[in-house]
């Protein structure tokens, strides 16, 4: 468990794969322009180590957790061991869990974790330029948004899930 400010982290497991899959495609109608993944192209994207925790320095999913009860995902990807920057990716299980916080206090808080743990000092996330609510959520959490256009997030990063999607960055330095 990774504690936050007002949530905690908890490792997912291959049984709640199915549950955080329908947490996501729930979101349609918030970004019509972002593809969402099917069940298949799901489970071929969230190989079972997100799952199981065999590979830490190469991706982990999460539970957000409040009050003992699970709010959203979070998860972090490194396409490659040797990248300094990770993808994050989160969402929430209901609109009713949006805009309290969790989502940027869970951004915060595994940042710091893998800073801490596998000095990691960049992190992406890439969401729909419709999704102003998400995007003002991952801008409290410390992100910004880069110039990055659709070639250069491929060459850099990897394809993005809808052509609209923007890049945004947060940058961890030295602790003292």
């Amino acid at each position: 468990m990774i504690k936050g400010q007002s949530i905690t982290l908890q490792p997912a497991t291959q049984d709640n794969k199915r549950t955080i899959f329908e947490w996501l495609i729930q979101w349609q109608t918030l970004a019509p322009n972002y593809r969402l993944p099917s069940w298949k192209e799901f489970c071929d994207d969230y190989k079972d180590f997100f799952f199981d925790g065999s590979q830490p320095m190469i991706g982990r999913c999460y539970f957000i957790i409040t009050h003992n009860i699970p709010v959203g995902h979070i998860s972090y990807h490194r396409s490659h061991p040797h990248y300094q920057h990770v993808e994050l990716d989160i969402w929430m299980n209901s609109e009713e869990n949006c805009g309290k916080g969790y989502g940027s206090d869970a951004l915060i808080t595994l940042c710091n974790h893998l800073f801490d743990n596998f000095d990691i000092k960049e992190f992406i996330i890439r969401p729909s330029s419709q999704n102003n609510r998400a995007i003002h959520a991952y801008e409290k959490a410390g992100f910004q948004q880069i110039k990055c256009s659709l070639e250069m997030q491929i060459s850099k990063y990897s394809a993005p899930d809808s052509p609209d999607c923007i890049v945004m960055a947060k940058h961890l330095g030295i602790r003292k």
